[in-house]
């Protein structure tokens, strides 16, 4: 794993800690600059959708076609995303995190446009040391990534 995938790593579990979600996701199916995919069950979804702190989020399919549900953490800043896929029978949780909330605010609508379309253009994923920062500035204590 990559430094970047190490970070995003650190930021998704010490996410899921701050919410006592942990307990939700299985074993790591990959890991990726900006993103982790946990095996989990589909006894997910309810446990979300009685969490205050995260609302449901339409726009699933943005995700991919397997994409059946997806929760977005309720803030307007670095927020959390948890999408569950079916693959071949299987549930799968994707948990990445947006500079922006879209459905926040407007601002928050801008900021996450802004985030795709450059990740896009550039060819890049969303900096897990940016994420960190901000995480870490509202409060969290994740730890900066060791050289692999």
């Amino acid at each position: 794993m990559t430094r970047a995938d190490i970070q995003a790593f650190n930021n998704v579990i010490y996410g899921l800690r701050h919410y006592n979600l942990d307990a939700i996701v299985g074993p790591v199916v990959r890991v990726e600059q900006d993103r982790v995919v946990f095996r989990c069950s589909e006894a997910v979804e309810p446990i979300l959708n009685r969490n205050a702190n995260f609302g449901r989020w339409q726009f699933c399919k943005n995700h991919g076609s397997d994409a059946f549900a997806s929760w977005r953490e309720n803030v307007g800043s670095c927020s959390m995303q948890i999408t569950l896929h079916r693959r071949t029978g299987i549930v799968e949780a994707e948990i990445d995190y947006d500079y922006g909330r879209p459905g926040w605010d407007a601002v928050g609508w801008v900021v996450h446009a802004w985030e795709v379309a450059n990740n896009k253009l550039r060819k890049r994923k969303t900096d897990p040391f940016k994420v960190r920062a901000k995480l870490n500035a509202r409060g969290y204590d994740i730890p900066l990534a060791e050289e692999a």
